[in-house]
């Protein structure tokens, strides 16, 4: 993982985005079907792992599974002439129950990490993200828009993570330092906690920082202004699926092309530009 200021167009995107609450508003089609319990594997249908705690890129609208993923989920079944079935599964769980045989793909915004490379495979990288800090907008952290000011500051600070999620990745790796470094099972009890300031700062995804800090403006929390690391999002596929791997590539390649993958991000996350 790489730490450095993003460039000019990053910034832009970053801020952009900000400015718009994704989760009001446009819904789509909710062909498919959503489960919980164990679906046995089918060649007439594709078993979609998600954990929908991840707005925008997978999460529920009411009964409905929406966001990024569900969209592209919906269009790889399609294309793959498979009907489409979200499995619920928990995020600590998604890559067990792939390699158990539980679901087919997972797509639930899911970055690459090389421990992840060991169990599973990915398809090609849809998407660039990376972790960002959101903290409670007080006069002493008014100066943390730089690393080196981060890593001064952190010593006497909580620090809030997820579990499983490569943000706690990154804060053992170069937060360690931190006051006090506490696990969370979710984003919505990590978010709790800092607007009830039992933590001063939470490293997550950068995508679902943006959303929180626009759907909690009244509580006064802020961003750093910058990702501390550079991920991809991708699909996981069990190593034994060379098959669906094969097709999946061929599929985000069309996408890439046709500029579908770009009108799906664009639906969920205005104002992004061109993909890199």
């Amino acid at each position: 993982m790489k730490n450095k200021m993003p460039k000019h167009g990053m910034e832009k995107w970053i801020w952009g985005a900000a400015l718009i609450l994704i989760v009001v508003g446009f819904v789509a089609g909710c062909a498919g079907s959503n489960e919980k319990a164990e679906v046995p594997p089918d060649e007439s249908i594709l078993r979609i792992g998600v954990s929908t705690n991840y707005p925008p890129l997978i999460f529920k609208q009411g009964e409905d599974i929406v966001g990024v993923e569900a969209d592209l989920a919906r269009e790889l079944a399609v294309y793959l002439g498979k009907k489409p079935v979200f499995v619920e599964v928990n995020w600590a769980d998604q890559i067990d129950q792939l390699m158990a045989g539980a679901t087919d793909i997972i797509m639930a915004g899911m970055s690459v990490t090389q421990e992840r490379q060991y169990q599973i495979n990915f398809s090609k990288a849809y998407f660039k993200t990376g972790q960002m800090g959101l903290f409670a907008n007080k006069p002493v952290f008014q100066h943390l828009d730089n690393f080196p000011a981060l890593r001064a500051q952190v010593v006497s600070m909580r620090v809030g993570i997820v579990e499983n999620t490569t943000g706690e990745i990154y804060v053992m790796e170069n937060l360690s330092m931190a006051r006090k470094v506490v696990r969370y099972k979710s984003s919505a009890a990590a978010i709790e906690a800092l607007k009830g300031d039992k933590i001063h700062m939470l490293v997550y995804d950068g995508v679902g920082v943006i959303m929180l800090e626009a759907a909690n403006r009244q509580y006064g929390l802020k961003k750093i202004p910058m990702f501390l690391t550079d991920e991809y999002i991708a699909w996981g596929i069990s190593k034994n699926n060379d098959a669906l791997l094969t097709s999946v590539n061929t599929f985000l390649d069309e996408i890439k092309g046709n500029g579908k993958l770009k009108e799906i991000l664009s639906r969920w996350i205005p104002n992004i530009g061109d993909l890199k």
